[in-house]
């Protein structure tokens, strides 16, 4: 009996050498939710009206970290040194924290402190995906992206939690004032982390890998299959071919079909996530009518409820298909935001729909996705490449809908439609053109259609 108990504990824990990174990234999750609960809010109630200044301020900073992303995940791939970059990264978010807290009394200012400082802080999460992903086999990228979230969770289930009352006693000085002290913290457990598997253990994921961690491409066929296993030459009617990935550069990664088709996909998907992201808190107090201890409830809701999910979604993502899970994933955005539109008149029922974690969701499979298709030598690269999709999609979509929602008086209430017409889209993509990455799930599959 303990020893059964024994192990359903391992298998819930994270193993020692990932606790560094992943507790960085719950004292970044709380700076970064203390700060960024109430900020549009604050910058509505106290400098700005326009929610295409407000949405700019907040996605300009991402998409100039663009370059020190760029510079920073070469140079980690290169060198090794990524617990050192996310460090670095942390130390520049203390920067503008401080900076804000002492110099931000007009919106020119407060734009040009998170541009300039922005530049190197968005690495941090390209980072620490990467840290993540390199240090475990190559069957536990999906739980692995799941530890990371639940730890953010965490994070932001303190921060969010504690906001509201941070800002009702201090408005944003108070905020910031903690958020600088936990980036701190985060940078300094950042350099505890290991940069690589144990030599042991990084040889067992070496062999795991060279026979078991290729990509399978399915394509449509009617020849009968190649014999790939075991000299089997049983018909079905698709034929498997493996292709481990190499490493690459990054112009090198983005001519691979996979990547390329996964980018668009979702980068489709994420622009419309822009303006929610920018002014969903401003949503929530000037549509729903939500006080600023109820935005902090609705935040720290979602957060617990997502630690729960993401238990159930990292098994799920490593033993079943990552593309079902993907279509899943965009289908349930669709649905929830026809009903998150249609409830905006009640509190009660906004407060539980935004508690559901849609984060939960999404992040896991595509991280993993990407994991799937790219080596340990260039997985910062892919982990970068992502980023950049994200930081450009979703930061220009909030820009495009800050601008919109000025233009038109009932503006916000666009942004739940948006993205259940952009989500789906994006679903039929990755009906069509979307190939499954998980190989395990690809053998078993395999070897059933050649077992009938």
């Amino acid at each position: 009996m303990d020893m059964k108990f024994n192990i359903i504990i391992r298998r819930l824990v994270p193993s020692k050498q990932l606790l560094p990174v992943l507790s960085s990234y719950l004292f970044d999750s709380i700076a970064v939710s203390i700060y960024g609960t109430f900020f549009a809010i604050w910058l509505s109630e106290e400098l700005v009206s326009s929610y295409f200044v407000i949405s700019t301020i907040i996605a300009f900073p991402p998409i100039l970290a663009l370059i020190g992303t760029t510079f920073l995940s070469s140079l980690s791939d290169k060198t090794g040194k990524r617990k050192e970059i996310m460090a670095f990264s942390r130390l520049f978010l203390v920067l503008q924290y401080l900076l804000l807290i002492f110099i931000n009394k007009t919106i020119w200012v407060v734009l040009l402190i998170v541009g300039t400082t922005g530049i190197f802080t968005q690495v941090y999460y390209v980072m620490n995906n990467t840290l993540t992903t390199t240090l475990c086999s190559s069957e536990q990228k999906g739980e692995m992206s799941s530890y990371q979230l639940i730890f953010s969770s965490l994070g932001w289930m303190i921060g969010s939690g504690t906001s509201g009352l941070l800002y009702n006693k201090w408005s944003i000085l108070g905020c910031l004032c903690f958020a600088a002290i936990s980036a701190f913290i985060a940078g300094i457990i950042a350099l505890f982390s290991p940069n690589r598997l144990k030599d042991e253990e990084q040889n067992k994921a070496k062999e795991v890998e060279e026979t078991n961690d290729c990509v399978f491409e399915t394509i449509d066929s009617s020849e009968e299959v190649i014999p790939l296993i075991h000299g089997s030459t049983n018909g079905i009617s698709s034929r498997m071919i493996t292709t481990c990935p190499k490493s690459s550069s990054f112009w090198g990664i983005l001519k691979r079909q996979q990547v390329i088709i996964l980018l668009i996909t979702i980068g489709i998907f994420e622009l419309s996530l822009g303006p929610y992201f920018t002014l969903g808190t401003v949503y929530l107090k000037q549509i729903v009518g939500l006080s600023n201890n109820q935005v902090s409830l609705a935040f720290t809701l979602s957060t617990l409820v997502g630690m729960i999910t993401l238990f159930v979604i990292s098994k799920i993502i490593d033993n079943y298909g990552r593309k079902q899970f993907l279509i899943f994933c965009l289908t349930f955005y669709a649905i929830h935001f026809i009903i998150f539109y249609f409830l905006s008149w009640s509190v009660i029922g906004i407060i539980i729909m935004w508690a559901v974690p849609l984060y939960a969701f999404r992040s896991p499979v595509v991280n993993t996705m990407m994991a799937d298709i790219t080596s340990d030598h260039e997985r910062a690269r892919g982990m970068a490449l992502l980023q950049y999709e994200q930081v450009l999609t979703i930061n220009t979509g909030a820009i495009i809908g800050g601008l919109i929602c000025d233009k038109f008086t009932y503006g916000l209430k666009a942004i739940p439609i948006t993205i259940v017409i952009f989500s789906l889209i994006a679903l039929v993509l990755a009906i069509i053109a979307i190939k499954e990455t998980n190989s395990k799930y690809l053998k078993k599959k395999m070897l059933k259609q050649i077992n009938q």
